[in-house]
């Protein structure tokens, strides 16, 4: 039972990194699969099918961290039951936001090249 209580706050403060990497690993397959498939020249709503599917990738994993910030935030998300005091549980909200934020900006700055740099370029 002390594992689960101890496993749901570490979950939480390294789920912007996940979200991250879920992500990163999202474009690189959608990009390789473009040049094994060719389907760089498809199209989708007038873009390109590679950026639109990395953008839809994108507001998902930009949509999961705001949420995720917003609950830490509001300190919404699970804690540690047997904190020392109260300062942990504060100083863990604080690190899972930084980690949250950063992966956020990292997310937006994995979508540009995107739209910038043509798929199998």
């Amino acid at each position: 039972m002390r594992e689960q209580t101890f496993f749901k706050p570490l979950f939480v403060t390294v789920s912007g990194l996940l979200i991250w990497a879920a992500h990163f690993t999202v474009i690189y397959a959608v990009n390789a699969l473009a040049c094994e498939r060719l389907w760089m020249a498809q199209r989708i709503f007038g873009m390109g099918l590679v950026p639109f599917l990395i953008l839809m990738a994108t507001l998902v994993a930009a949509g999961t961290l705001a949420v995720i910030g917003v609950l830490a935030f509001l300190n919404r998300t699970p804690s540690l039951p047997d904190a020392a005091n109260e300062r942990t549980t504060i100083f863990l909200r604080k690190v899972t936001i930084t980690v949250l934020a950063l992966s956020f900006v990292a997310v937006i700055y994995q979508t540009i090249p995107a739209f910038i740099v043509p798929a199998c370029g």
